[in-house]
């Protein structure tokens, strides 16, 4: 369902509220659009949107937004992604962490590298395991799904009668496959070895999908992405608005990175 929202947004030393239409889809990419018309920004340029010093990336964007709309300081900064004013890695390690404390029931992303190594520890699990180099205590988990167990979810059953995917059949099997696992156990956490396999469990039932489309891990330079990643983010993230799960104990389970 189409609503209109009105966001307050700076950039640079701009201030505008910013009116869009968000569709449920494409919020992110509505958002950017009208941002660069209200701010006259060439089409070519390549933004990005931060929130408190916090880069905001795309598949949580509509989930931020609904959340923290209503709050009065709830800001957006737009930065062009070559403006050397852009948000940098020199901020104090004590005001992120108290950033990231504060918004723990969102989850945040950077670009930066070295702000991630500055962190003894971060409250969200999902931006610790797309980096790939926490040390995780995998005999804490049980195995994921079976391909043979995947087959015989309900909507998975269901997809497995049509002749092709859409995209919003991709969803479908994301969601179903998380719901499922955290179904069992809602603290239960995915790492990047547990999407690596569902994702090969996915392909292996519907052979004419590309395992990319649900998991990429982490490189340098490349946050991780794809349907999986999403589907488990976003569930994690309604988890935590529900009061269903504490990110922030994670701060003191977690070690440190190497």
């Amino acid at each position: 369902m189409n609503s209109r929202k009105l966001l307050k947004t700076t950039f640079q030393n701009k201030k505008e509220i910013v009116s869009v239409v968000f569709d449920g889809i494409n919020d992110y990419d509505l958002f950017i659009n009208k941002v660069k018309e209200t701010y006259n920004i060439p089409s070519t340029e390549e933004v990005q949107i931060f929130n408190k010093k916090f880069l905001i990336k795309p598949n949580i964007f509509t989930d931020l937004v609904e959340q923290y709309l209503s709050s009065t300081d709830f800001i957006l900064d737009v930065n062009l992604i070559n403006d050397n004013s852009s948000y940098s890695t020199s901020d104090s390690n004590d005001e992120l962490e108290s950033q990231a404390s504060s918004s723990q029931n969102i989850i945040f992303g950077s670009t930066q590298p070295q702000v991630i190594r500055t962190l003894t520890c971060i409250t969200d699990d999902i931006f610790n395991q797309s980096q790939g180099n926490i040390f995780i205590d995998k005999n804490a988990y049980p195995s994921v799904p079976s391909t043979e167990e995947i087959k015989e979810y309900p909507e998975i059953k269901q997809l497995l009668q049509c002749n092709s995917l859409q995209n919003k059949d991709r969803t479908i099997i994301a969601k179903s496959i998380v719901s499922n696992i955290l179904s069992q156990n809602v603290n239960r956490r995915l790492y990047k070895d547990d999407l690596l396999q569902l994702s090969q469990s996915i392909i292996e039932v519907f052979p004419s999908e590309v395992r990319e489309t649900y998991y990429v891990p982490f490189t340098k330079g490349h946050l991780a992405k794809g349907k999986l990643f999403d589907a488990y983010n976003n569930k994690r993230t309604q988890l935590s608005a529900a009061g269903l799960i504490n990110r922030r104990e994670n701060v003191e389970n977690k070690c440190e990175y190497a």
